[in-house]
């Protein structure tokens, strides 16, 4: 064991609110990944149903992992991540760059 956290799984599945098509990493889980943007400007939030249902809603981390994310978080006009059981939603102001975000989830028990 070398104290390292690895996640395996099947990819979720990602989606833009607002228009267009975002790509998530390949490497990607229900437990961590990357997603990010395209440029269509209406793009508000992204969303990331889960590839499979947790039995309670996980806490989620999300960071920016670019500049235009970085900026998108410390706007103040509403930057916020919530989570159910079968999707994590990314709710940011619309952006017109392709803006990069790293989510990390896990279920308490």
């Amino acid at each position: 064991m070398t104290g390292q956290l690895v996640s395996k799984g099947a990819v979720p599945v990602a989606a833009q609110v607002g228009g267009g098509t975002p790509t998530i990493a390949a490497t990607s889980t229900d437990t961590a990944g990357s997603v990010e943007t395209d440029a269509n400007a209406a793009v508000s939030a992204i969303t990331i149903t889960f590839a499979a249902t947790y039995t309670a809603a996980p806490v989620c981390i999300v960071q920016a992992a670019d500049s235009d994310a970085a900026v998108a978080m410390g706007s103040g006009t509403g930057f916020f991540a919530d989570a159910t059981a079968t999707v994590l939603t990314i709710t940011f102001p619309s952006q017109t760059a392709v803006t990069k975000f790293n989510y990390f989830c896990i279920k308490n028990e």
